[in-house]
């Protein structure tokens, strides 16, 4: 059996799926965040994940944030999936409130799937004084 494809692993302000017609909907996506002051606790990230080749059945999705500078396990999560095909496509959408960060530095997200990677995605954490300041309206994005 194939692992599944990773086909999307978006980090975002927003995520939700619409009731009428089933789309997912991102908002905010970003690969960076900054700081006042350390430590802090990121009030909320949403993670949009897209997944293919999943064999039918039932299987377990994770998600871990690790602090790499300090290696360190922040926060992980599982969730039952079921897979009903290889041709399909599973969306899931997971929410995190209150995220703990002790200290500036890179964060690592991996998914897996029953027990096996299937992406890894890097989150940087900046102090306030690293982080870019927003480009003017019109201009192109600063937050990345």
């Amino acid at each position: 059996m194939n692992p599944p494809i990773l086909l999307a692993f978006l980090l975002a302000d927003k995520v939700f799926r619409e009731a009428e017609t089933g789309k997912v909907h991102v908002a905010g996506t970003f690969n960076r965040v900054g700081a006042l002051q350390f430590p802090f606790v990121f009030p909320q990230i949403h993670v949009y994940l897209a997944l293919t080749d999943l064999a039918g059945g039932r299987h377990t999705l994770s998600l871990e944030i690790r602090h790499m500078d300090r290696n360190e396990t922040l926060l992980k999560v599982q969730q039952p999936i079921q897979g009903s095909g290889p041709l399909d496509v599973i969306e899931v959408i997971l929410i995190f409130n209150g995220v703990p960060i002790p200290e500036p530095g890179s964060l690592e997200l991996v998914a897996g799937v029953d027990d096996n990677v299937v992406a890894t995605r890097l989150l940087r954490v900046l102090t306030r004084e690293e982080f870019p300041t927003p480009p003017p309206p019109g201009g192109p994005s600063g937050r990345g």
